[in-house]
């Protein structure tokens, strides 16, 4: 048979609902593409009624005589009307009730309504085809109540995905923690009909049936608020006061980047064990996607600080080590020595002291380990210890009390700092911050006390180098004030600095 003009006119005039169906959909189709966002929103209804326009042309186009014409008929109408839900649910979910709310609408509301408007469509398309619905249901009480037993964990994570949204337990973008296994943490990506997907910390999704979800304690670290407590334990020896523990750790953990200061961080004591005190530290982050990162330099800092403080962490195991060289002990413990005193007779001011003297005041200093980043010593504070920089990079950081601090200086491997507190015991005129990992030799007022007691001659050179120290670091901060561009030291200076030196050390 062959299509004409006057089949499809004489077809379009006919009183068959199919026509009429499509262009309706497609002045709907027309109207949700106009007022939605996306155009991928109207892809299925415009390929529902490119299939219905299909059917509906190779209907007109076989003879009646194949018996399929009928059948055409009702999948144009079938096609058409789903392509008339979908195009009403963009124009009334999307377009009218979407732009009205402040977020996004969850989508497992929006796939309940899609199926709620194609259950409509559906309906008008058996009462279209003379189907009785009243009799339907009727007859297929059976048929419903199979189909409902099986399909009843389908409806409950329905449900139970209709509950988490309306109740707002968890969102998109959340972080959980689901079961008690600490490692199954992650953050939520998706919250559909049938499950919640959630992306690990080890980068693996997991997909979780929302009736699940909703009968297991969850964890969520981002609500109420975005700050969270974090924990990390540490044992220390049995000869360290808990008071002295506290004190170091806490001090490691000021200034630490994303370790909040309100809510301060605290340490308590949790356990007497078998090999020390066990010590909890506990603080809080508002950042918990970076929560493993955070937590490894909590333990980097508590290292350090219990490594300068002398404070062993006690092995977890008994360890028996024998060692049959003694004298590699012996040699690498006089190779640090050589390196001490090599360091200090590289200090201006120490360099005319006896071979002996400097020999007997490197067996009086210390080493010291500081981490990246973190503060030395401190503007403002007291102190009466001189440090000497053998490995690393450090920042000096000066700048007047309540305002702004700028970097004057970097000093590497070889430089010291601390001289004037030692010698005066004056308050910290700068900040030293390591600006890498650093290693620092560390020489106390004791240490120095009794080789000035025996080398008085030693204050004289002590008060030039100090005088000429200070010079330099006042000019600095009277640039950065535009004051005066530079001081000379005057005698009056050197002299002064001669006389603080005796009273500190009581000469």
């Amino acid at each position: 048979m062959n299509l004409s003009l006057a089949s499809i006119g004489s077809y379009l005039g006919a009183t068959s609902s199919a026509p009429v169906a499509w262009l309706v959909g497609v002045l709907l189709l027309v109207a949700a593409r106009t007022t939605s966002h996306s155009a991928k929103s109207v892809r299925l209804p415009a390929a529902l009624l490119v299939a219905s326009l299909g059917a509906l042309l190779l209907e007109l186009a076989l003879p009646e005589s194949l018996g399929f014409t009928r059948a055409l008929a009702l999948a144009s109408l079938l096609f058409t009307l789903l392509a008339i839900g979908r195009s009403l649910f963009l124009l009334l979910v999307d377009a009218v009730v979407g732009r009205r709310l402040s977020t996004p609408m969850p989508r497992i509301l929006r796939d309940i309504l899609q199926a709620i408007f194609f259950i409509v469509a559906l309906f008008v398309f058996l009462r279209a085809v003379g189907v009785e619905l009243g009799s339907l249901l009727t007859t297929s009480a059976l048929l419903t109540a199979v189909i409902g037993l099986a399909l009843q964990d389908t409806i409950g994570n329905v449900i139970s995905g209709l509950a988490l949204q309306f109740q707002r337990v968890i969102e998109v973008g959340d972080w959980i923690q689901f079961s008690a296994e600490k490692d199954l943490v992650g953050q939520v990506i998706e919250i559909n009909w049938r499950a919640t997907n959630i992306m690990t910390v080890d980068h693996v999704e997991l997909v979780i049936p929302n009736s699940i979800l909703a009968k297991t304690p969850v964890r969520n670290f981002t609500r109420p608020t975005s700050v969270s407590r974090r924990s990390v334990e540490v044992s220390c020896a049995y000869d360290v006061s808990p008071a002295r523990v506290r004190s170091v750790v806490l001090a490691s953990l000021r200034g630490l980047p994303s370790v909040l200061s309100e809510p301060p961080p605290f340490v308590s004591t949790t356990e007497f064990g078998d090999n020390g005190v066990t010590y909890m530290i506990r603080y809080y982050i508002d950042d918990f996607a970076r929560h493993g990162v955070i937590d490894s330099a909590v333990r980097e800092r508590v290292w350090y600080a219990l490594k300068r403080a002398a404070i062993t962490i006690p092995f977890p195991i008994r360890t028996l080590q024998l060692d049959s060289s003694a004298s590699a002990t012996s040699a690498s413990s006089n190779a640090h020595h050589g390196r001490t005193v090599a360091a200090l007779q590289r200090v201006d001011f120490l360099a005319a002291l006896p071979a002996d003297m400097r020999d007997e005041l490197a067996h009086a200093t210390r080493t010291e380990l500081f981490a990246a980043d973190e503060i030395i010593l401190r503007q403002g504070e007291t102190g009466s210890e001189f440090f000497i920089l053998q490995h690393g990079e450090v920042s000096v950081l000066a700048g007047r009390e309540g305002g702004s601090v700028m970097e004057v200086a970097k000093l590497g491997a070889g430089a010291f700092f601390g001289e004037m507190s030692l010698m005066l015991g004056e308050p910290r005129r700068a900040t030293i911050r390591a600006s890498a990992e650093c290693e620092v030799l560390v020489v106390d007022k004791d240490a120095l006390q009794p080789i000035l007691t025996a080398h008085p001659e030693l204050v004289e050179r002590i008060g030039e180098v100090l005088a000429t120290r200070l010079e330099h670091l006042d000019t600095h901060l009277a640039e950065r004030a535009k004051l005066a561009a530079s001081r000379e030291s005057t005698p009056e200076q050197t002299e002064d600095f001669m006389k603080r030196v005796r009273e500190f050390f009581s000469l």
